[in-house]
């Protein structure tokens, strides 16, 4: 699938917001952006995976434009939002986030970016690194999604630009499972990052990634915290 840039659908009040746990209390900390591009498209990760780079810099350079309002709609909750690495790459993507940064116009300590690991990531550029060291230093977090599942950005992690490490537990599978996890966990841990378990859907998951160490968990087992809008 290939769709034309114009046919993507960016109607950003087709999502919905999942809790993100801390373990402390088992209380929302912050809540995901999850984009529900159309009631027909059921597998979302595969819609955006088929994407291509230009259609993917397209969808992150409409999300941006909407998130200042997106915010103003669920303040004070921090929200995360998903952005692909090709964006980073992209100069007026690039142009659009510094000029929201500059202006102010993004509740930046509200928001985190998970930079997702679908795609390999070259080299950042400088103007890149500016941005996500700008957004850092407004309070913003960001986080690698999808850790371990993917393309790594070490280059984020060896310049100390990572606070979240995020683990889609539900993909691993096999034998090795429970090793792989508990090394994914501990690896987060030992840099000091917050680790996230994804996919927990039901007790057992939570028993088990709070065995492995994470400090934060999201999944559908918490849906009763999800936020409720029009």
């Amino acid at each position: 699938m290939n769709l034309p840039e114009q046919q993507i659908n960016t109607d950003f009040n087709q999502y919905e917001l999942q809790a993100i746990m801390a373990d402390s209390q088992l209380r929302p900390t912050w809540y995901e952006l999850l984009y529900r591009p159309s009631p027909l498209v059921t597998d979302v990760e595969s819609y955006f995976s088929n994407l291509s780079d230009s259609e993917k810099i397209a969808f992150d350079t409409a999300l941006f434009k909407n998130i200042p309002s997106i915010q103003k709609r669920h303040m004070p909750h921090v929200l995360s939002i998903n952005i692909n690495p090709a964006s980073l790459l992209d100069e007026c993507f690039l142009n659009l986030f510094s000029y929201l940064l500059d202006s102010k116009i993004l509740t930046s300590k509200k928001l985190c970016i998970e930079i997702v690991e679908s795609d390999t990531l070259p080299e950042l550029p400088k103007r890149a690194r500016q941005c996500l060291k700008l957004f850092k230093s407004l309070g913003g977090l960001i986080a690698l999604d999808d850790f371990g599942t993917g393309n790594t950005h070490w280059e984020l992690i060896h310049s100390n630009l990572i606070d979240i490490i995020k683990i889609a537990a539900h993909k691993h599978k096999g034998d090795n499972r429970n090793k792989i996890l508990k090394a994914l966990s501990g690896f987060s841990n030992s840099l000091q990052l917050k680790t996230v378990f994804e996919g927990i859907e039901t007790k057992q998951d939570l028993i088990n990634a709070q065995e492995m160490g994470a400090t934060h968990f999201q999944g559908w087992y918490f849906n009763q915290w999800k936020l409720m809008f029009s």
